[in-house]
């Protein structure tokens, strides 16, 4: 499993769900010989995080079929983990995974932890994790083979020479034993507007026979609507020895799917700023609607959701720190971000913000 080694930590409510299915995905393994051509494909499914007090709880899974050298692997990877901030920016989480393939004569699956730290400047998202992974490793299969021995034989003169022998001899094997280790990643992400790029780096102690190891991958993740993303990755992972796969260099492209999201009853409005006036959305006439924002002390104030694939909208000051925009949308429920003084997209004001798929926020807004 390539585990994430940061995450963002912000509130959330379970109104969406996501699903991602790789569409290719290509490993050219390094051999002594010839470079060999390995494919793999899969499909996940992701919760949106649920808020339990100041903590961000979400869960995944993930069926992936891998193709390699050695023989194809059918791998089920189950996952769970929680945020918690610690500061305005940064915080900590927790996960607990599961892994096991069909086609291994491996250990029973167990659950293992991985955590981290993470910490956001403006769009630049920082962090480093630790993963634990475990796997039966070495042994023998039992088998007839042929042994050479070396000896020493003394003439009848006293003087020494060296000889060797061999037999055909049965090796009853050898068990394998269950290995437990970790792999530590450092991770980088930044994103604007529709775009967001993630670079990692990791390593590896030697395990067993396997010698140590450093990968690395670069990601691509570009919004193509609402419901949907592209993301690419390239670079190259480490053996996977749960697998029987070894280390690789490789390129995938996968498409992510979202569950449209429900227009439920009024207590889906996330909404709050009926009491505070911070953000407003008020129908001016069929189809068309007036935003306003109270951000006092702004100089620029943009406006971007959903409702227009998430192309900027210029807000005018129509009063001392009220920002307007004239919207023309149907009722409905919606993702709206705002960003001041060219700074980062954030939730409105008074508006309860969400997770979105870039690890970023976002403000859950119906308009009537």
């Amino acid at each position: 499993m390539l585990f994430r080694c940061f995450r963002s930590s912000r509130a959330g409510s379970a109104v969406s769900f996501s699903a991602a299915l790789a569409l290719v995905a290509l490993s050219f393994v390094a051999s002594p010989t010839a470079a060999q051509i390995a494919g793999a494909a899969g499909i996940g499914a992701t919760s949106t995080p649920q808020r339990l007090g100041p903590f961000d709880i979400d869960a995944g899974a993930a069926v992936n079929r891998i193709g390699s050298s050695v023989r194809p692997r059918t791998t089920l990877d189950l996952e769970s983990t929680i945020d918690l901030p610690i500061s305005n920016g940064s915080g900590v989480w927790l996960g607990v995974t599961a892994l096991t393939v069909r086609e291994v004569d491996s250990l029973p699956v167990r659950p293992l932890l991985e955590g981290g730290l993470w910490r956001t400047f403006s769009r630049l998202t920082v962090g480093v994790g630790v993963a634990t992974h475990v796997a039966r490793l070495g042994g023998r299969a039992p088998g007839w083979r042929e042994v050479r021995h070396d000896v020493q034989i003394r003439r009848s003169t006293g003087e020494l020479f060296d000889s060797s022998y061999t037999l055909t001899e049965y090796d009853s094997g050898g068990p394998s034993r269950p290995r437990l280790w970790s792999d530590l990643e450092t991770s980088a992400s930044w994103h604007v507007r529709q775009l967001r790029l993630d670079a990692i780096i990791g390593a590896r102690r030697e395990v067993d026979s396997t010698r140590r190891s450093v990968w690395g991958r670069m990601t691509a993740t570009a919004r193509l609507s609402s419901r949907s993303m592209l993301v690419g990755t390239i670079g190259r992972q480490p053996a996977q020895l749960a697998f029987g796969v070894p280390a690789s260099n490789f390129a995938s492209l996968s498409v992510s799917l979202f569950a449209p999201r429900r227009h439920g009853p009024p207590d889906t409005v996330a909404v709050s700023a009926d009491a505070s006036s911070a953000f407003l959305v008020r129908a001016e006439g069929p189809g068309r609607y007036t935003v306003s924002c109270r951000l006092p002390g702004a100089r620029r104030v943009e406006l971007s959701g959903d409702f227009d694939s998430w192309k900027p909208v210029e807000m005018r000051e129509t009063a001392p720190g009220l920002w307007t925009a004239r919207l023309s949308i149907t009722p409905g429920t919606y993702h709206m971000n705002v960003r001041v003084d060219d700074g980062a997209w954030t939730a409105p004001p008074g508006v309860t913000p969400m997770r979105d798929e870039f690890d970023g926020t976002v403000g859950i807004v119906v308009v009537r």
